[in-house]
């Protein structure tokens, strides 16, 4: 894996997860959950997680972690799509990971789950790095072992992924979920379309282009003694178009199959007919970035 990948995966799994949540918590899937999004359900994964401290400094037995794991799962009294954070204040949810226990659960979750996605993408060292990190924020979304389960996995994207020419605007398309955060839809997409870029250009594949968002479809300035009028030209216009994408990079993200968009915490939207008429292709983001 590509560091310049690696080094992007912890600032932005914060941003998406929470900074490093040191108490127990549960996921939107009612699954409970520590640190970055780190799943410790059933309750031996949160045993393994430790050691847990008491607010004095002392550190709980495994019947207190037990029990505590026991208090927030069972809990109903929290609405899980409003987020982690709230059960920080949940009466009983006393016991907290280390700094150091966090880093570390974050960072040994990261290398088990490159180990076990290198099986189902043997080529993922290769990637251009905005693919590697999209992967792996997939990978933490999703698990690991997403291209094969649950039942049927995705099978669209692995296809894409693994072809001999990789189709990175597939792999955009397919990298979504039914209950995604509209954030991560949104930097998972991105990436992938960020790597079909520097596939068609031939760009050194360990630079990570990511947060930048390149102009769709620019074809590649030959490399000739000089670049002409024309040239010139064509950079004005990719800038411009390049510009013009990035204003549109909500519409993007709302380029959702499920049809549904979340709108906020605990909300949903139904899909409607007039959410269908505001609904754009990437590739129609592209053709209106570059007709002006």
């Amino acid at each position: 894996m590509f560091q310049s990948a690696l080094n992007e995966f912890i600032p932005i799994t914060n941003k998406l997860e929470g900074a490093g949540l040191r108490f127990m918590y549960k996921d939107n899937r009612g699954l409970v959950t520590t640190g970055t999004g780190n799943l410790i359900d059933p309750v031996s994964a949160a045993l393994a997680a430790g050691p847990w401290y008491h607010p004095d400094g002392s550190e709980a037995t495994d019947d207190e972690v037990t029990a505590n794991w026991n208090l927030v799962k069972n809990d109903d009294s929290m609405d899980v799509m409003d987020g982690g954070m709230q059960y920080e204040h949940l009466a009983g949810n006393n016991l907290r990971l280390s700094t150091e226990g966090v880093n570390a659960l974050v960072q040994r979750q990261l290398n088990n789950n490159i180990g076990i996605l290198r099986n189902y993408f043997p080529k993922i060292d290769e990637w251009p790095a905005d693919a590697q990190l999209g992967t792996l924020l997939m990978s933490w979304g999703l698990g690991p072992a997403f291209s094969v389960a649950p039942s049927p996995g995705y099978p669209s994207f692995t296809k894409a992924a693994n072809a001999l020419m990789p189709d990175w605007r597939k792999a955009s398309d397919e990298s979504t979920w039914s209950n995604i955060n509209h954030n991560r839809d949104v930097i998972q997409r991105q990436l992938f379309m960020n790597a079909d870029f520097v596939q068609r250009q031939g760009r050194d594949p360990s630079v990570l282009i990511y947060p930048e968002v390149p102009a769709l479809g620019m074809p590649a300035i030959a490399k000739t003694g000089g670049i002409g009028l024309g040239g010139i030209l064509l950079i004005l216009g990719g800038a411009y178009g390049a510009s013009k994408i990035y204003q549109h990079r909500a519409p993007i993200a709302a380029y959702i199959k499920d049809k549904y968009q979340a709108i906020a915490p605990g909300g949903r939207k139904p899909y409607t007919e007039k959410a269908e008429a505001q609904e754009v292709s990437l590739e129609d983001v592209a053709r209106r970035a570059t007709e002006g």
